[in-house]
């Protein structure tokens, strides 16, 4: 049975027949199951709210697409929680999400995206989360990373199209690795996968002294490309060129509401992962972002920052 709330509730206010879309099986869980989660994304909401950002139809979609609302909603409240100047789309419902207005006038427009494990051969599959056939993880990962990349960029191109952004302006794709299993899941010591995506970027090998016996890891191999079951390459290497320079970079977040970081001690935001495109017509400064990671190039190689972890307050 729904739970019952002690104040009406504007995000779980369905409680009709269940709906056949896949976001409505973590919608159902949220409103049955979680009523703490509830409560805090009730108050995302009246944040969002505040904001102006949302679309006029966001409440009646929530149910049918409950994680995608959730990240985009939730980033929101983040972005503006670091003093960031956000604005809506000029047409609400149409284009991006929204935008970081930067201090010399330009937009970087945000598009928030939670990717579904897919389908068929190439579907991302781990039976009860446990890692199995890791390489068969990553590769299947990559492409769902890569194909919401694609369709982002395609929408931004739309947008210019029907001049609701301009064509100058930048594009931060920000991806929800919440419905697909073991995103949180990174070798030690290598790149999240996300970095190795955009950077063409495979695994590590250990290099082994044959003298004194110690080893070490070396640099990571090359990987310009993702393979499908059919047996196409998907290119890897998107920051790597210029072809992509109306994408400032791309954000990620392996976990969704009920595992945010402030169930965990940390401050919103800390498990976020920003890689800077170096070709970026419309770059962002390193250390922009409040809290997270941040990979970028520099001197021809991969730099990291992560800034120290902050108490709660």
């Amino acid at each position: 049975m729904p739970r019952v709330s002690p104040k009406p509730s504007e995000l779980f206010h369905y409680t009709g027949p269940d709906l056949e879309e896949p976001g409505y099986t973590t919608y159902k869980h949220l409103r049955d199951d979680c009523e703490l989660d509830c409560e805090y994304l009730e108050e995302c909401w009246t944040k969002f709210k505040q904001l102006g950002l949302a679309d006029p139809d966001f409440l009646a979609r929530f149910p049918a697409e409950c994680p995608e609302r959730i990240w985009e909603m939730r980033l929101a409240c983040i972005l503006a929680g670091w003093g960031i100047d956000l604005v809506p789309s000029p047409r609400r419902g149409a284009g991006m999400d929204y935008g970081i207005r930067l201090k010399e006038g330009r937009t970087v427009w945000v598009e928030a995206t939670a990717p579904r494990s897919g389908e068929g051969a190439d579907q991302v599959w781990a039976p009860n989360d446990t890692l199995l056939f890791g390489a068969e993880i990553e590769r299947t990962t990559g492409l769902r990373y890569l194909n919401s990349i694609a369709k982002k960029r395609e929408q931004f191109e739309r947008a210019i199209q029907a001049q609701l952004v301009a064509p100058n302006d930048g594009l931060i794709i920000a991806i929800s690795g919440v419905q697909i299993p073991l995103t949180d899941h990174q070798t030690p010591g290598e790149a999240p996968l996300i970095v190795k995506v955009l950077f063409g970027l495979g695994d590590s090998p250990f290099l082994v002294d044959l003298h004194s016996g110690r080893s070490r890891r070396g640099p990571p191999m090359p990987r310009p490309s993702f393979r499908k079951s059919r047996g196409s390459n998907v290119p890897s290497r998107l920051f790597l060129t210029p072809d992509a320079g109306e994408v400032t970079g791309v954000l990620f977040d392996p976990y969704g509401p009920k595992n945010r970081p402030e169930t965990r001690g940390c401050v919103a935001g800390h498990d976020f992962i920003f890689v800077h495109n170096p070709h970026a017509r419309v770059p962002l400064n390193i250390g922009q972002f409040g809290e997270g990671q941040e990979f970028f190039i520099r001197l021809d190689s991969i730099q990291q920052c992560a800034r120290a972890e902050k108490a709660p307050t």
